[in-house]
């Protein structure tokens, strides 16, 4: 079996040391290039025709953020080039992704305010053993002020989350989920 990289095993959900050499010397350099740059992204006026260009850096796109794509800082990213953003999607202020493990944000979608979307995970019996798990947000997703989406959860295309809900399981498409943990109320 080839020997899969660092970014292949967070993907995967491997048990992976903080403190192990690959993750010191590629994880954790990425890492802090993430929070320079969110640092001058955050301290940018909304105007400032260079900000496109720093979302692209963040996003390891070549060039700047597509357009269509509304990004309302401040907000927090850990690791910009494990997100994919699909065109057409708003994502409100105070935004926070801790997204080592791949965020998937399909095309449509909007986010509130206060959203928190988290990836990674220690291990109960040895907090030094992080594993990852991806989010994939579907299509026209709607996602309430205050929700926060658990490491390895679905979103299917065309559901709402409810402001404050917590969701740890996946969500069916076209499905209203509220409520800690997130249940579905309503089939749309």
């Amino acid at each position: 079996m080839p020997h899969k990289d660092i970014w292949e095993r967070l993907r995967d959900g491997d048990d992976v040391d903080l403190f192990e050499q690959e993750y010191t010397d590629i994880v954790r350099v990425e890492f802090a290039r993430c929070r320079e740059l969110m640092f001058d992204i955050n301290l940018t006026r909304p105007s400032d025709p260079a900000l496109p260009g720093m979302w692209g850096d963040l996003l390891g796109l070549d060039g700047q953020l597509d357009p269509s794509i509304r990004l309302i800082h401040p907000m927090q990213i850990d690791f910009g080039k494990r997100m994919h953003i699909a065109p057409n999607v708003l994502i409100n202020h105070s935004f926070t992704a801790m997204s080592i493990g791949g965020i998937s944000i399909g095309e449509g979608t909007f986010i509130g305010p206060n959203v928190t979307a988290v990836t990674d995970n220690h291990r109960l019996d040895d907090v030094t053993i992080l594993n990852c798990h991806p989010i994939d947000i579907g299509r026209r997703v709607w996602i309430g002020a205050g929700a926060s989406i658990m490491p390895g959860v679905t979103v299917g295309d065309e559901a709402v989350i409810a402001g404050g809900a917590v969701v740890t399981k996946d969500v069916p498409p076209r499905s209203v989920v509220a409520g800690v943990p997130a249940r579905v109320i309503r089939e749309k």
